[in-house]
């Protein structure tokens, strides 16, 4: 998807965001954001998408201030604190009566989590707020059904501290059936890597494998990933992806994909038809198939005025 102006300010803010994580001297925030906006200058194509943008831009600041993850404390205290509810979360599943429902909604609600939440009061509020929230779009009940006769998933990662809520509906989907876990290659911004899933201890649970997609990016990059996931995207019965980076790099995909994130980009939300802002459980499918419905709707509008 290519980004859209709104684009540019919010690179420079997740920039300036991650030198406040390494350092209080606004003289290196400053010399960051000017080296980071050269490079923006020189080298980006205006055709690249968000998450490619943000990426690049991420990758310039990281070197300039010579961190290998500014947000290593950030996400282990998030995780904290969400962890503090698991088992309050695991009890509500145990008296539901959509238990698989229950779980896909509270997987969403995850996605709010981010930086700032360092205590199990502050993510209590965020996730019920969330949980509140009516959804934009809503496949929800389409995945259920797709997710009981299914035999293979592939569960692609997001954010530290929403993890801790995905493992729920990992280990509830890997009791019948195999998992293929994808986090990120290495540390950007918060998102989980594959040595954190692996503490975390995700590739412990039967009938999970953790998958590193082979190359460092933000979002998943079919052509620049493994072809040993490129097989697993291809042949999984299943595909969920978290987060704005994974749909705004594979909303073309040539096959369906379950979408959980909140549409926060404004070229997210414009392109769902949706709220800025809005949570959507969202059912991509190959665009060949959306073009013969539209074409099979059409024809039988054509028809049903005829009669």
């Amino acid at each position: 998807m290519q980004a859209a102006p709104d684009c540019i300010p919010y690179a420079l803010s997740q920039v300036l965001a991650t030198a406040r994580m390494v350092t209080e001297d606004e003289w290196i925030h400053r010399k960051v954001l000017l080296r980071t906006l050269a490079d923006l200058a020189e080298e980006t194509d205006l055709d690249k998408s968000e998450p490619e943008i943000i990426f690049a831009s991420l990758a310039t600041a990281y070197k300039a201030l010579g961190v290998k993850d500014p947000y290593e404390n950030e996400k282990a205290r998030c995780n904290k604190a969400v962890g503090a509810l698991l088992e309050e979360f695991r009890q509500a599943l145990a008296e539901s009566k959509d238990r698989l429902g229950t779980i896909l909604r509270l997987v969403l609600a995850g996605t709010v989590v981010g930086i700032g939440i360092h205590d199990r009061d502050t993510a209590e509020a965020a996730l019920s707020q969330a949980q509140a929230e009516p959804l934009a779009r809503d496949d929800s009940e389409n995945l259920c059904r797709v997710l009981n006769r299914a035999e293979s998933v592939l569960y692609l990662l997001n954010n530290s501290g929403e993890v801790m809520l995905d493992q729920l509906l990992i280990t509830e989907l890997a009791q019948s059936r195999k998992v293929v876990v994808v986090p990120r290659h290495q540390p950007i911004l918060t998102d989980v890597t594959v040595e954190e899933a692996c503490k975390m201890g995700l590739d412990k649970i039967e009938n999970v494998e953790i998958l590193d997609p082979g190359a460092p990016m933000l979002g998943l990059w079919l052509e620049k990933t493994s072809n040993e996931l490129r097989e697993h995207f291809a042949k999984a019965d299943v595909v969920i992806a978290k987060g704005e980076a994974n749909y705004q790099s594979l909303y073309q995909a040539e096959r369906e994909i379950y979408f959980f994130m909140h549409a926060n980009s404004p070229a997210t939300a414009r392109h769902l038809e949706v709220p800025q802002g809005s949570p959507v459980i969202f059912r991509h499918r190959p665009p060949d198939e959306v073009s013969a419905a539209a074409k099979e709707s059409a024809r039988k509008k054509r028809a049903s005025k005829k009669k």
